[in-house]
């Protein structure tokens, strides 16, 4: 298990603001409430040097995050779904 100081040294800014933007999206929280100020205090007890993120950050954040989520799926779309045989005999075929 990694220690805090450990975790602080992996800090990642863009792991983090796509996690902020995520649970925003997730939890149905308004865009500027990340920089509420309660937030930012429990932010600053977890790690000191992170960054404050404005709503301004987020949506500009909002359509990368788009593009990565969207290939996440594609890539297990591709993965779990087989594709049907054209050959199939009528009333066989999974759609019909």
């Amino acid at each position: 298990m990694l220690t805090i100081n450990e975790r602080l040294q992996d800090f990642n800014e863009n792991a983090f603001r796509a996690a902020l933007l995520d649970w925003v999206a997730a939890s149905n929280q308004p865009l500027t409430e990340p920089t509420n100020e309660w937030f930012v205090r429990v932010q600053r007890v977890l790690n000191p040097d992170a960054p404050v993120v404005s709503s301004d950050m987020l949506r500009y954040d909002i359509p990368r995050e788009v593009d990565r989520l969207e290939g996440i799926v594609k890539g297990l779309l591709e993965v779990s779904v087989a594709p049907v045989p054209a050959s199939l005999p009528f009333g066989l075929h999974p759609f019909v």
